[in-house]
């Protein structure tokens, strides 16, 4: 029995990190039109890209977690958080959505995913200690 609830543990994390970064993709890449207004002073937008790529690095931090408690797989997320969302911005600035590509945007969600990423490495660290 332990080994099947194991199992689905692992399958909703899976789940919950791939529904982050379906989110993510679909709230940068959908055009301004389909989604609601919100009035954001300048540069409030830079806290959301970050909380973004906070919880994308966590996401799949606790879904790799769930094999091995490695810090160093946070390094590597957070490389992937930089390309995604690098790739993102790229898009769009070349896809006519209404958007903007910005290097601000992309300053923002390094800054999450280090922060994310040190985060992460302090829990692997409490564990270990506490074993």
């Amino acid at each position: 029995m332990p080994i099947k609830n194991s199992l689905a543990h692992k399958n909703v994390r899976l789940v919950l990190a791939v529904g982050w970064t379906v989110l993510m993709l679909y709230l940068c890449l959908a055009s301004l039109n389909v989604l609601p207004e919100v009035s954001l002073k300048k540069n409030d937008d830079k806290w959301i890209h970050a909380v973004f790529h906070f919880m994308f690095v966590m996401n799949w931090y606790v879904y790799f977690s769930a094999f091995k408690h490695r810090p160093v797989v946070s390094i590597y997320l957070v490389g992937v958080s930089i390309a995604f969302g690098s790739l993102i911005e790229i898009l769009q600035y070349y896809l006519d959505l209404g958007r903007n590509g910005d290097i601000k945007d992309v300053i923002a969600n390094t800054v999450g995913a280090v922060i994310a990423a040190i985060c992460a490495y302090l829990y692997a660290f409490i564990v270990r200690q506490l074993k």
